[in-house]
């Protein structure tokens, strides 16, 4: 293996610039270069945005899966991540690039949807305390302004939204909506949401 290591490496590089050479003619998909992250940035990691167009991440994942039979990592609201390496063939990229210049044909400009806010909630209590507190279940229209006492997460990626402690706040529960009306999974700890948020009580309640 050690002796065969720089040779296919250095295949798999060749396989990934021809893809984002490829990729640089879509029309409405875009491939996510190094200079737009802002990070650490890993080009075996394909993130194909779909942002402006009529498709969402979700469903742009469901075409590839039913309609072209490949299987991605993930998909968010307006991205889907393939994941590649050294065992990945020619012919494995030309099927992944295939299908998405085939979607990239038909899609549609479309309005810009809202993420999720980058804004951390304000912290009341600590974890433990939450959960040690009374606990009722309130429906999502009064939820803001209530300490949540359960974990709130869209996967993908999976990182709590809201801990247990945390205030709730209208802007990112209507983010968390529109993420499950996308298709994305939203999760809470108590499984009924979005028709319910388990909150702590208030004082004049317990």
């Amino acid at each position: 293996m050690e002796r065969e290591r720089k040779p296919l490496f250095s295949a798999y590089f060749e396989r990934l610039r021809r893809f984002y050479q490829a990729a640089s003619r879509w029309k409405r998909l875009h491939l996510l270069r190094e200079e737009e992250t802002g990070a650490s940035f890993d080009p075996g990691k394909l993130v194909i945005s779909c942002r402006g167009t009529n498709c969402t991440g979700t469903e742009l994942a469901r075409t590839l899966r039913e309609r072209f039979f490949v299987e991605t990592e993930m998909a968010t609201l307006d991205t889907v991540l393939a994941m590649t390496s050294i065992a990945d063939t020619d012919e494995g990229f030309e099927r992944l690039l295939s299908a998405l210049n085939a979607i990239d044909q038909t899609l549609l400009p479309g309005e810009e949807r809202a993420s999720l806010p980058h804004q951390l909630p304000v912290r009341c209590l600590f974890p433990f305390e939450a959960e040690e507190c009374p606990h009722e279940s309130v429906s999502l229209r009064l939820a803001p302004g209530r300490i949540c006492a359960e974990l709130l997460r869209a996967y993908p990626p999976g990182i709590p939204v809201f801990a247990p402690g945390e205030v709730l706040t209208k802007e990112l529960l209507e983010a968390l909506c529109r993420e499950q009306e996308a298709g994305i999974a939203v999760i809470g700890s108590e499984g009924d949401f979005p028709h319910t948020v388990r909150v702590c009580k208030r004082i004049d309640e317990v």
